[in-house]
């Protein structure tokens, strides 16, 4: 029986390249089986004599997975054949230079071996795909694919594909019980000088600090602040995209270097070392910074004898978030919307998770704005996301970021969560009733721990972020139906605010009318106010916006019916009120109103204003609308007589004998 080798390999352009490679040297005495890992969760159960692998920390849950415990696990340990490099040996000491790789492993274990090859006239850059400033650099060394064309590079190096070591050759040779001359024979064939490759056990070794220097990498970019590594000799390990983002600069250049090399880090390092370990640093631009020096084995384990350095921005006492919106921005007059404000202001100063339910269009997002804007979280970000526009994988690598190279398609930096960008702040999870089962799986752990974990990463990160959901659909019948986990609606529900539908609230339609017509004196004729009164409006407040909207756009200051939509002037030809029941209760709201203006106008005479307010007073609630339209009805009957500017409404001797 032929040996069967496993080769596992994370980046699916060399997967063709060593599939090549393996089946020339090996011919059809062995079966090679080539894997590409997109994470460790990606890894199946498979069977093999002998598993290859191109990193250390892959090899436990190779081992977990492979159904032939005698198998031999070997680091494919690829590696730089060293008689390809008289280009990078022939250029001039201290020539800066683009090191294209797959990622920052990659990047540093080329650069560790090229090193180690006698390859020191080079400072070598790292790019694979990152942001970089390319001003000054215009040559570029890559390995076997020319993955990227960059703008102002003139001239490419290729230093040729990494190759299989020999000794991992031999090994599987030995393991197929391969004649050592075949073997031999192969080897001379593939490699040009074996003395010019590296001992194997070196670039094992090599590999093993590569992968150690991407773990402290992805460290550094799971911390939320800007943040820079040195060890005790104050040399540059590493700095996150975070600090770039803040500070604009190119951290590739820094990596390697003393931290006196840069005035900002001279300068930003002597705001805590002159105080203890804790000082303020203001940027050029008037930001001020905390500067907090830590060891970074208090971060995590493993790290000895290195130093981090976090700025935390320093926030402008009572700084708010412009983009909010306040309270006092949800147009109303109606008890039912009084309450709801009512209680999202008392529950804002908490930090209770709140589900917001409501149809769509009511203005659920604005609620979630006011809370925030109104909590002590002001000053900190607000995030929404949409739940219902995003498939399932797509939606957990939205909210808990992923590590670079987590799947296919991922930038080769990883990306930070929604969870995790909105720290300290509020996240709004819009219709949350459109996530799986198994998402509400993974937020229900969120919401009970506060942790993120992003796709293809060990690092777990704890988060303070204030939850807020708002969803329109029945929340208890979607639970009854199965489409949403018990356990997460209990969670989710215990404040919940529920918002009513316009058509319950027809007191708010007369406000919501004059905010969205905006400045101007508007004259609605009766058929277009009867319509804008009596219709449902089934999209709520954002219908009732849209028609707003587009009744001005005819520019007039008359409005009409003729002005709505084609759709609504199909309604009113219709009849939208059609039921005998509907006309009947319409006709006696009318009469009851016109009964109650007539008892105030009889006790006093008094302006439309002072009829709302007495109106109100006596717990009888009319819009200003309604009142003005009963005003015009009682006129055309004789009853009342309306005065002109300031002059009062009077009851008619015939309107006193309509009270007896």
């Amino acid at each position: 029986m032929k040996l069967k080798v496993a080769v596992f390999f994370f980046y699916e352009e060399t997967i063709h390249y060593y599939t090549t490679i393996l089946k020339q040297i090996f011919e059809d005495y062995v079966d090679i089986e080539m894997h590409l890992v997109v994470g460790i969760d990606s890894i199946v159960p498979f069977y093999a004599d002998v598993v290859l692998n191109t990193g250390t920390f892959v090899e436990q849950p190779l081992r977990q997975k492979c159904l032939n415990s005698k198998a031999k696990f070997i680091n494919i340990s690829v590696t730089i054949d060293g008689s390809c490099l008289d280009e990078l040996r022939e250029l001039p000491r201290g020539s800066e230079c683009l090191l294209v790789s797959c990622d920052n492993i990659y990047s540093w274990n080329t650069m560790v071996t090229l090193e180690q090859l006698g390859i020191d006239n080079v400072k070598f850059i790292p790019y694979f795909g990152q942001k970089l400033d390319l001003n000054g650099i215009n040559i570029a060394t890559y390995m076997g694919i020319k993955t990227y064309d960059l703008e102002g590079i003139n001239r490419y190096i290729d230093i040729g594909w990494r190759i299989i070591h020999p000794y991992v050759i031999r090994r599987i040779g030995e393991e197929a019980n391969l004649s050592s001359d075949f073997i031999e024979n192969k080897i001379s064939n593939y490699v040009k000088d074996e003395s010019k490759i590296l001992d194997y056990w070196k670039c094992v070794m090599i590999s093993k600090t590569s992968e150690f220097i991407k773990d402290r990498l992805e460290l550094l970019d799971f911390l939320e602040n800007p943040t820079i590594l040195i060890n005790e000799q104050m040399m540059v390990l590493g700095l996150n995209e975070s600090f770039r983002d803040e500070f604009h600069i190119d951290i590739e250049r820094m990596i390697g270097n003393t931290l006196f090399c840069s005035a900002l880090l001279t300068e930003i390092n002597a705001a805590c070392t002159e105080n203890g370990g804790t000082g303020i640093y203001q940027s050029t631009n008037g930001r001020q910074y905390q500067v907090v020096l830590k060891p970074a084995g208090s971060y995590v384990v493993g790290f000895y004898n290195q130093i981090i350095i976090e700025l935390k921005r320093v926030l402008i006492k009572d700084q708010s978030n412009e983009s909010c919106y306040r309270f006092k921005d949800i147009v109303h007059e109606s008890e039912s919307m009084n309450r709801v404000i009512e209680l999202a202001r008392h529950f804002a100063n908490t930090d209770y998770t709140i589900l917001i339910e409501g149809e769509s269009g009511t203005g659920k997002e604005l609620l979630a704005h006011s809370i925030h804007a109104a909590s002590k979280r002001s000053s900190w970000p607000f995030i929404a996301v949409n739940c219902g526009a995003f498939s399932e994988t797509l939606l957990e690598s939205e909210l808990f970021g992923y590590a670079g190279g987590a799947f296919t398609g991922a930038l080769r930096t990883g990306k930070k969560g929604m969870l995790e960008a909105a720290n300290g702040g509020t996240i709004f999870l819009d219709e949350i009733g459109e996530a799986s089962l198994k998402m509400q799986v993974k937020l229900l752990r969120f919401l009970q721990e506060k942790e993120v974990k992003p796709v293809g990463s060990n690092i777990v990160k704890n988060v303070d972020v204030r939850v807020i959901c708002a969803t329109n659909i029945d929340m208890e019948k979607a639970v009854s139906e199965g489409t949403i986990r018990d356990d997460f609606f209990y969670r989710l529900s215990a404040v919940t605010l529920f918002i009513p539908p316009l058509r319950e609230r027809k007191e708010d339609i007369d406000p919501l009318l004059r905010s969205f017509l905006g400045c101007g004196t508007y004259h609605l004729d009766e058929k277009l106010q009867n319509f804008l009164h009596n219709w449902n409006w089934p999209g709520n407040a954002r219908e009732l916006k849209g028609c707003a909207e587009y009744i001005l756009s005819f520019g007039s200051m008359f409005l009409k019916s003729s002005h709505l939509p084609e759709r609504y002037r199909k309604k009113i030809t219709k009849g939208f009120l059609t039921s005998e029941s509907d006309k009947t209760s319409c006709l006696e709201k009318e009469k009851n109103i016109e009964i109650e203006i007539l008892k105030c106008l009889e006790k006093n005479s008094m302006g439309r204003r002072g009829l709302v307010n007495t109106l109100s007073s006596k717990g009888t609630k009319f819009s200003e609308y309604a009142i003005r339209q009963a005003l015009e009805n009682l006129k055309e009957k004789g009853w009342i007589t309306i005065g002109r500017g300031r002059e009062a409404t009077m009851i008619t001797e015939e309107g006193k004998k309509q009270i007896q």
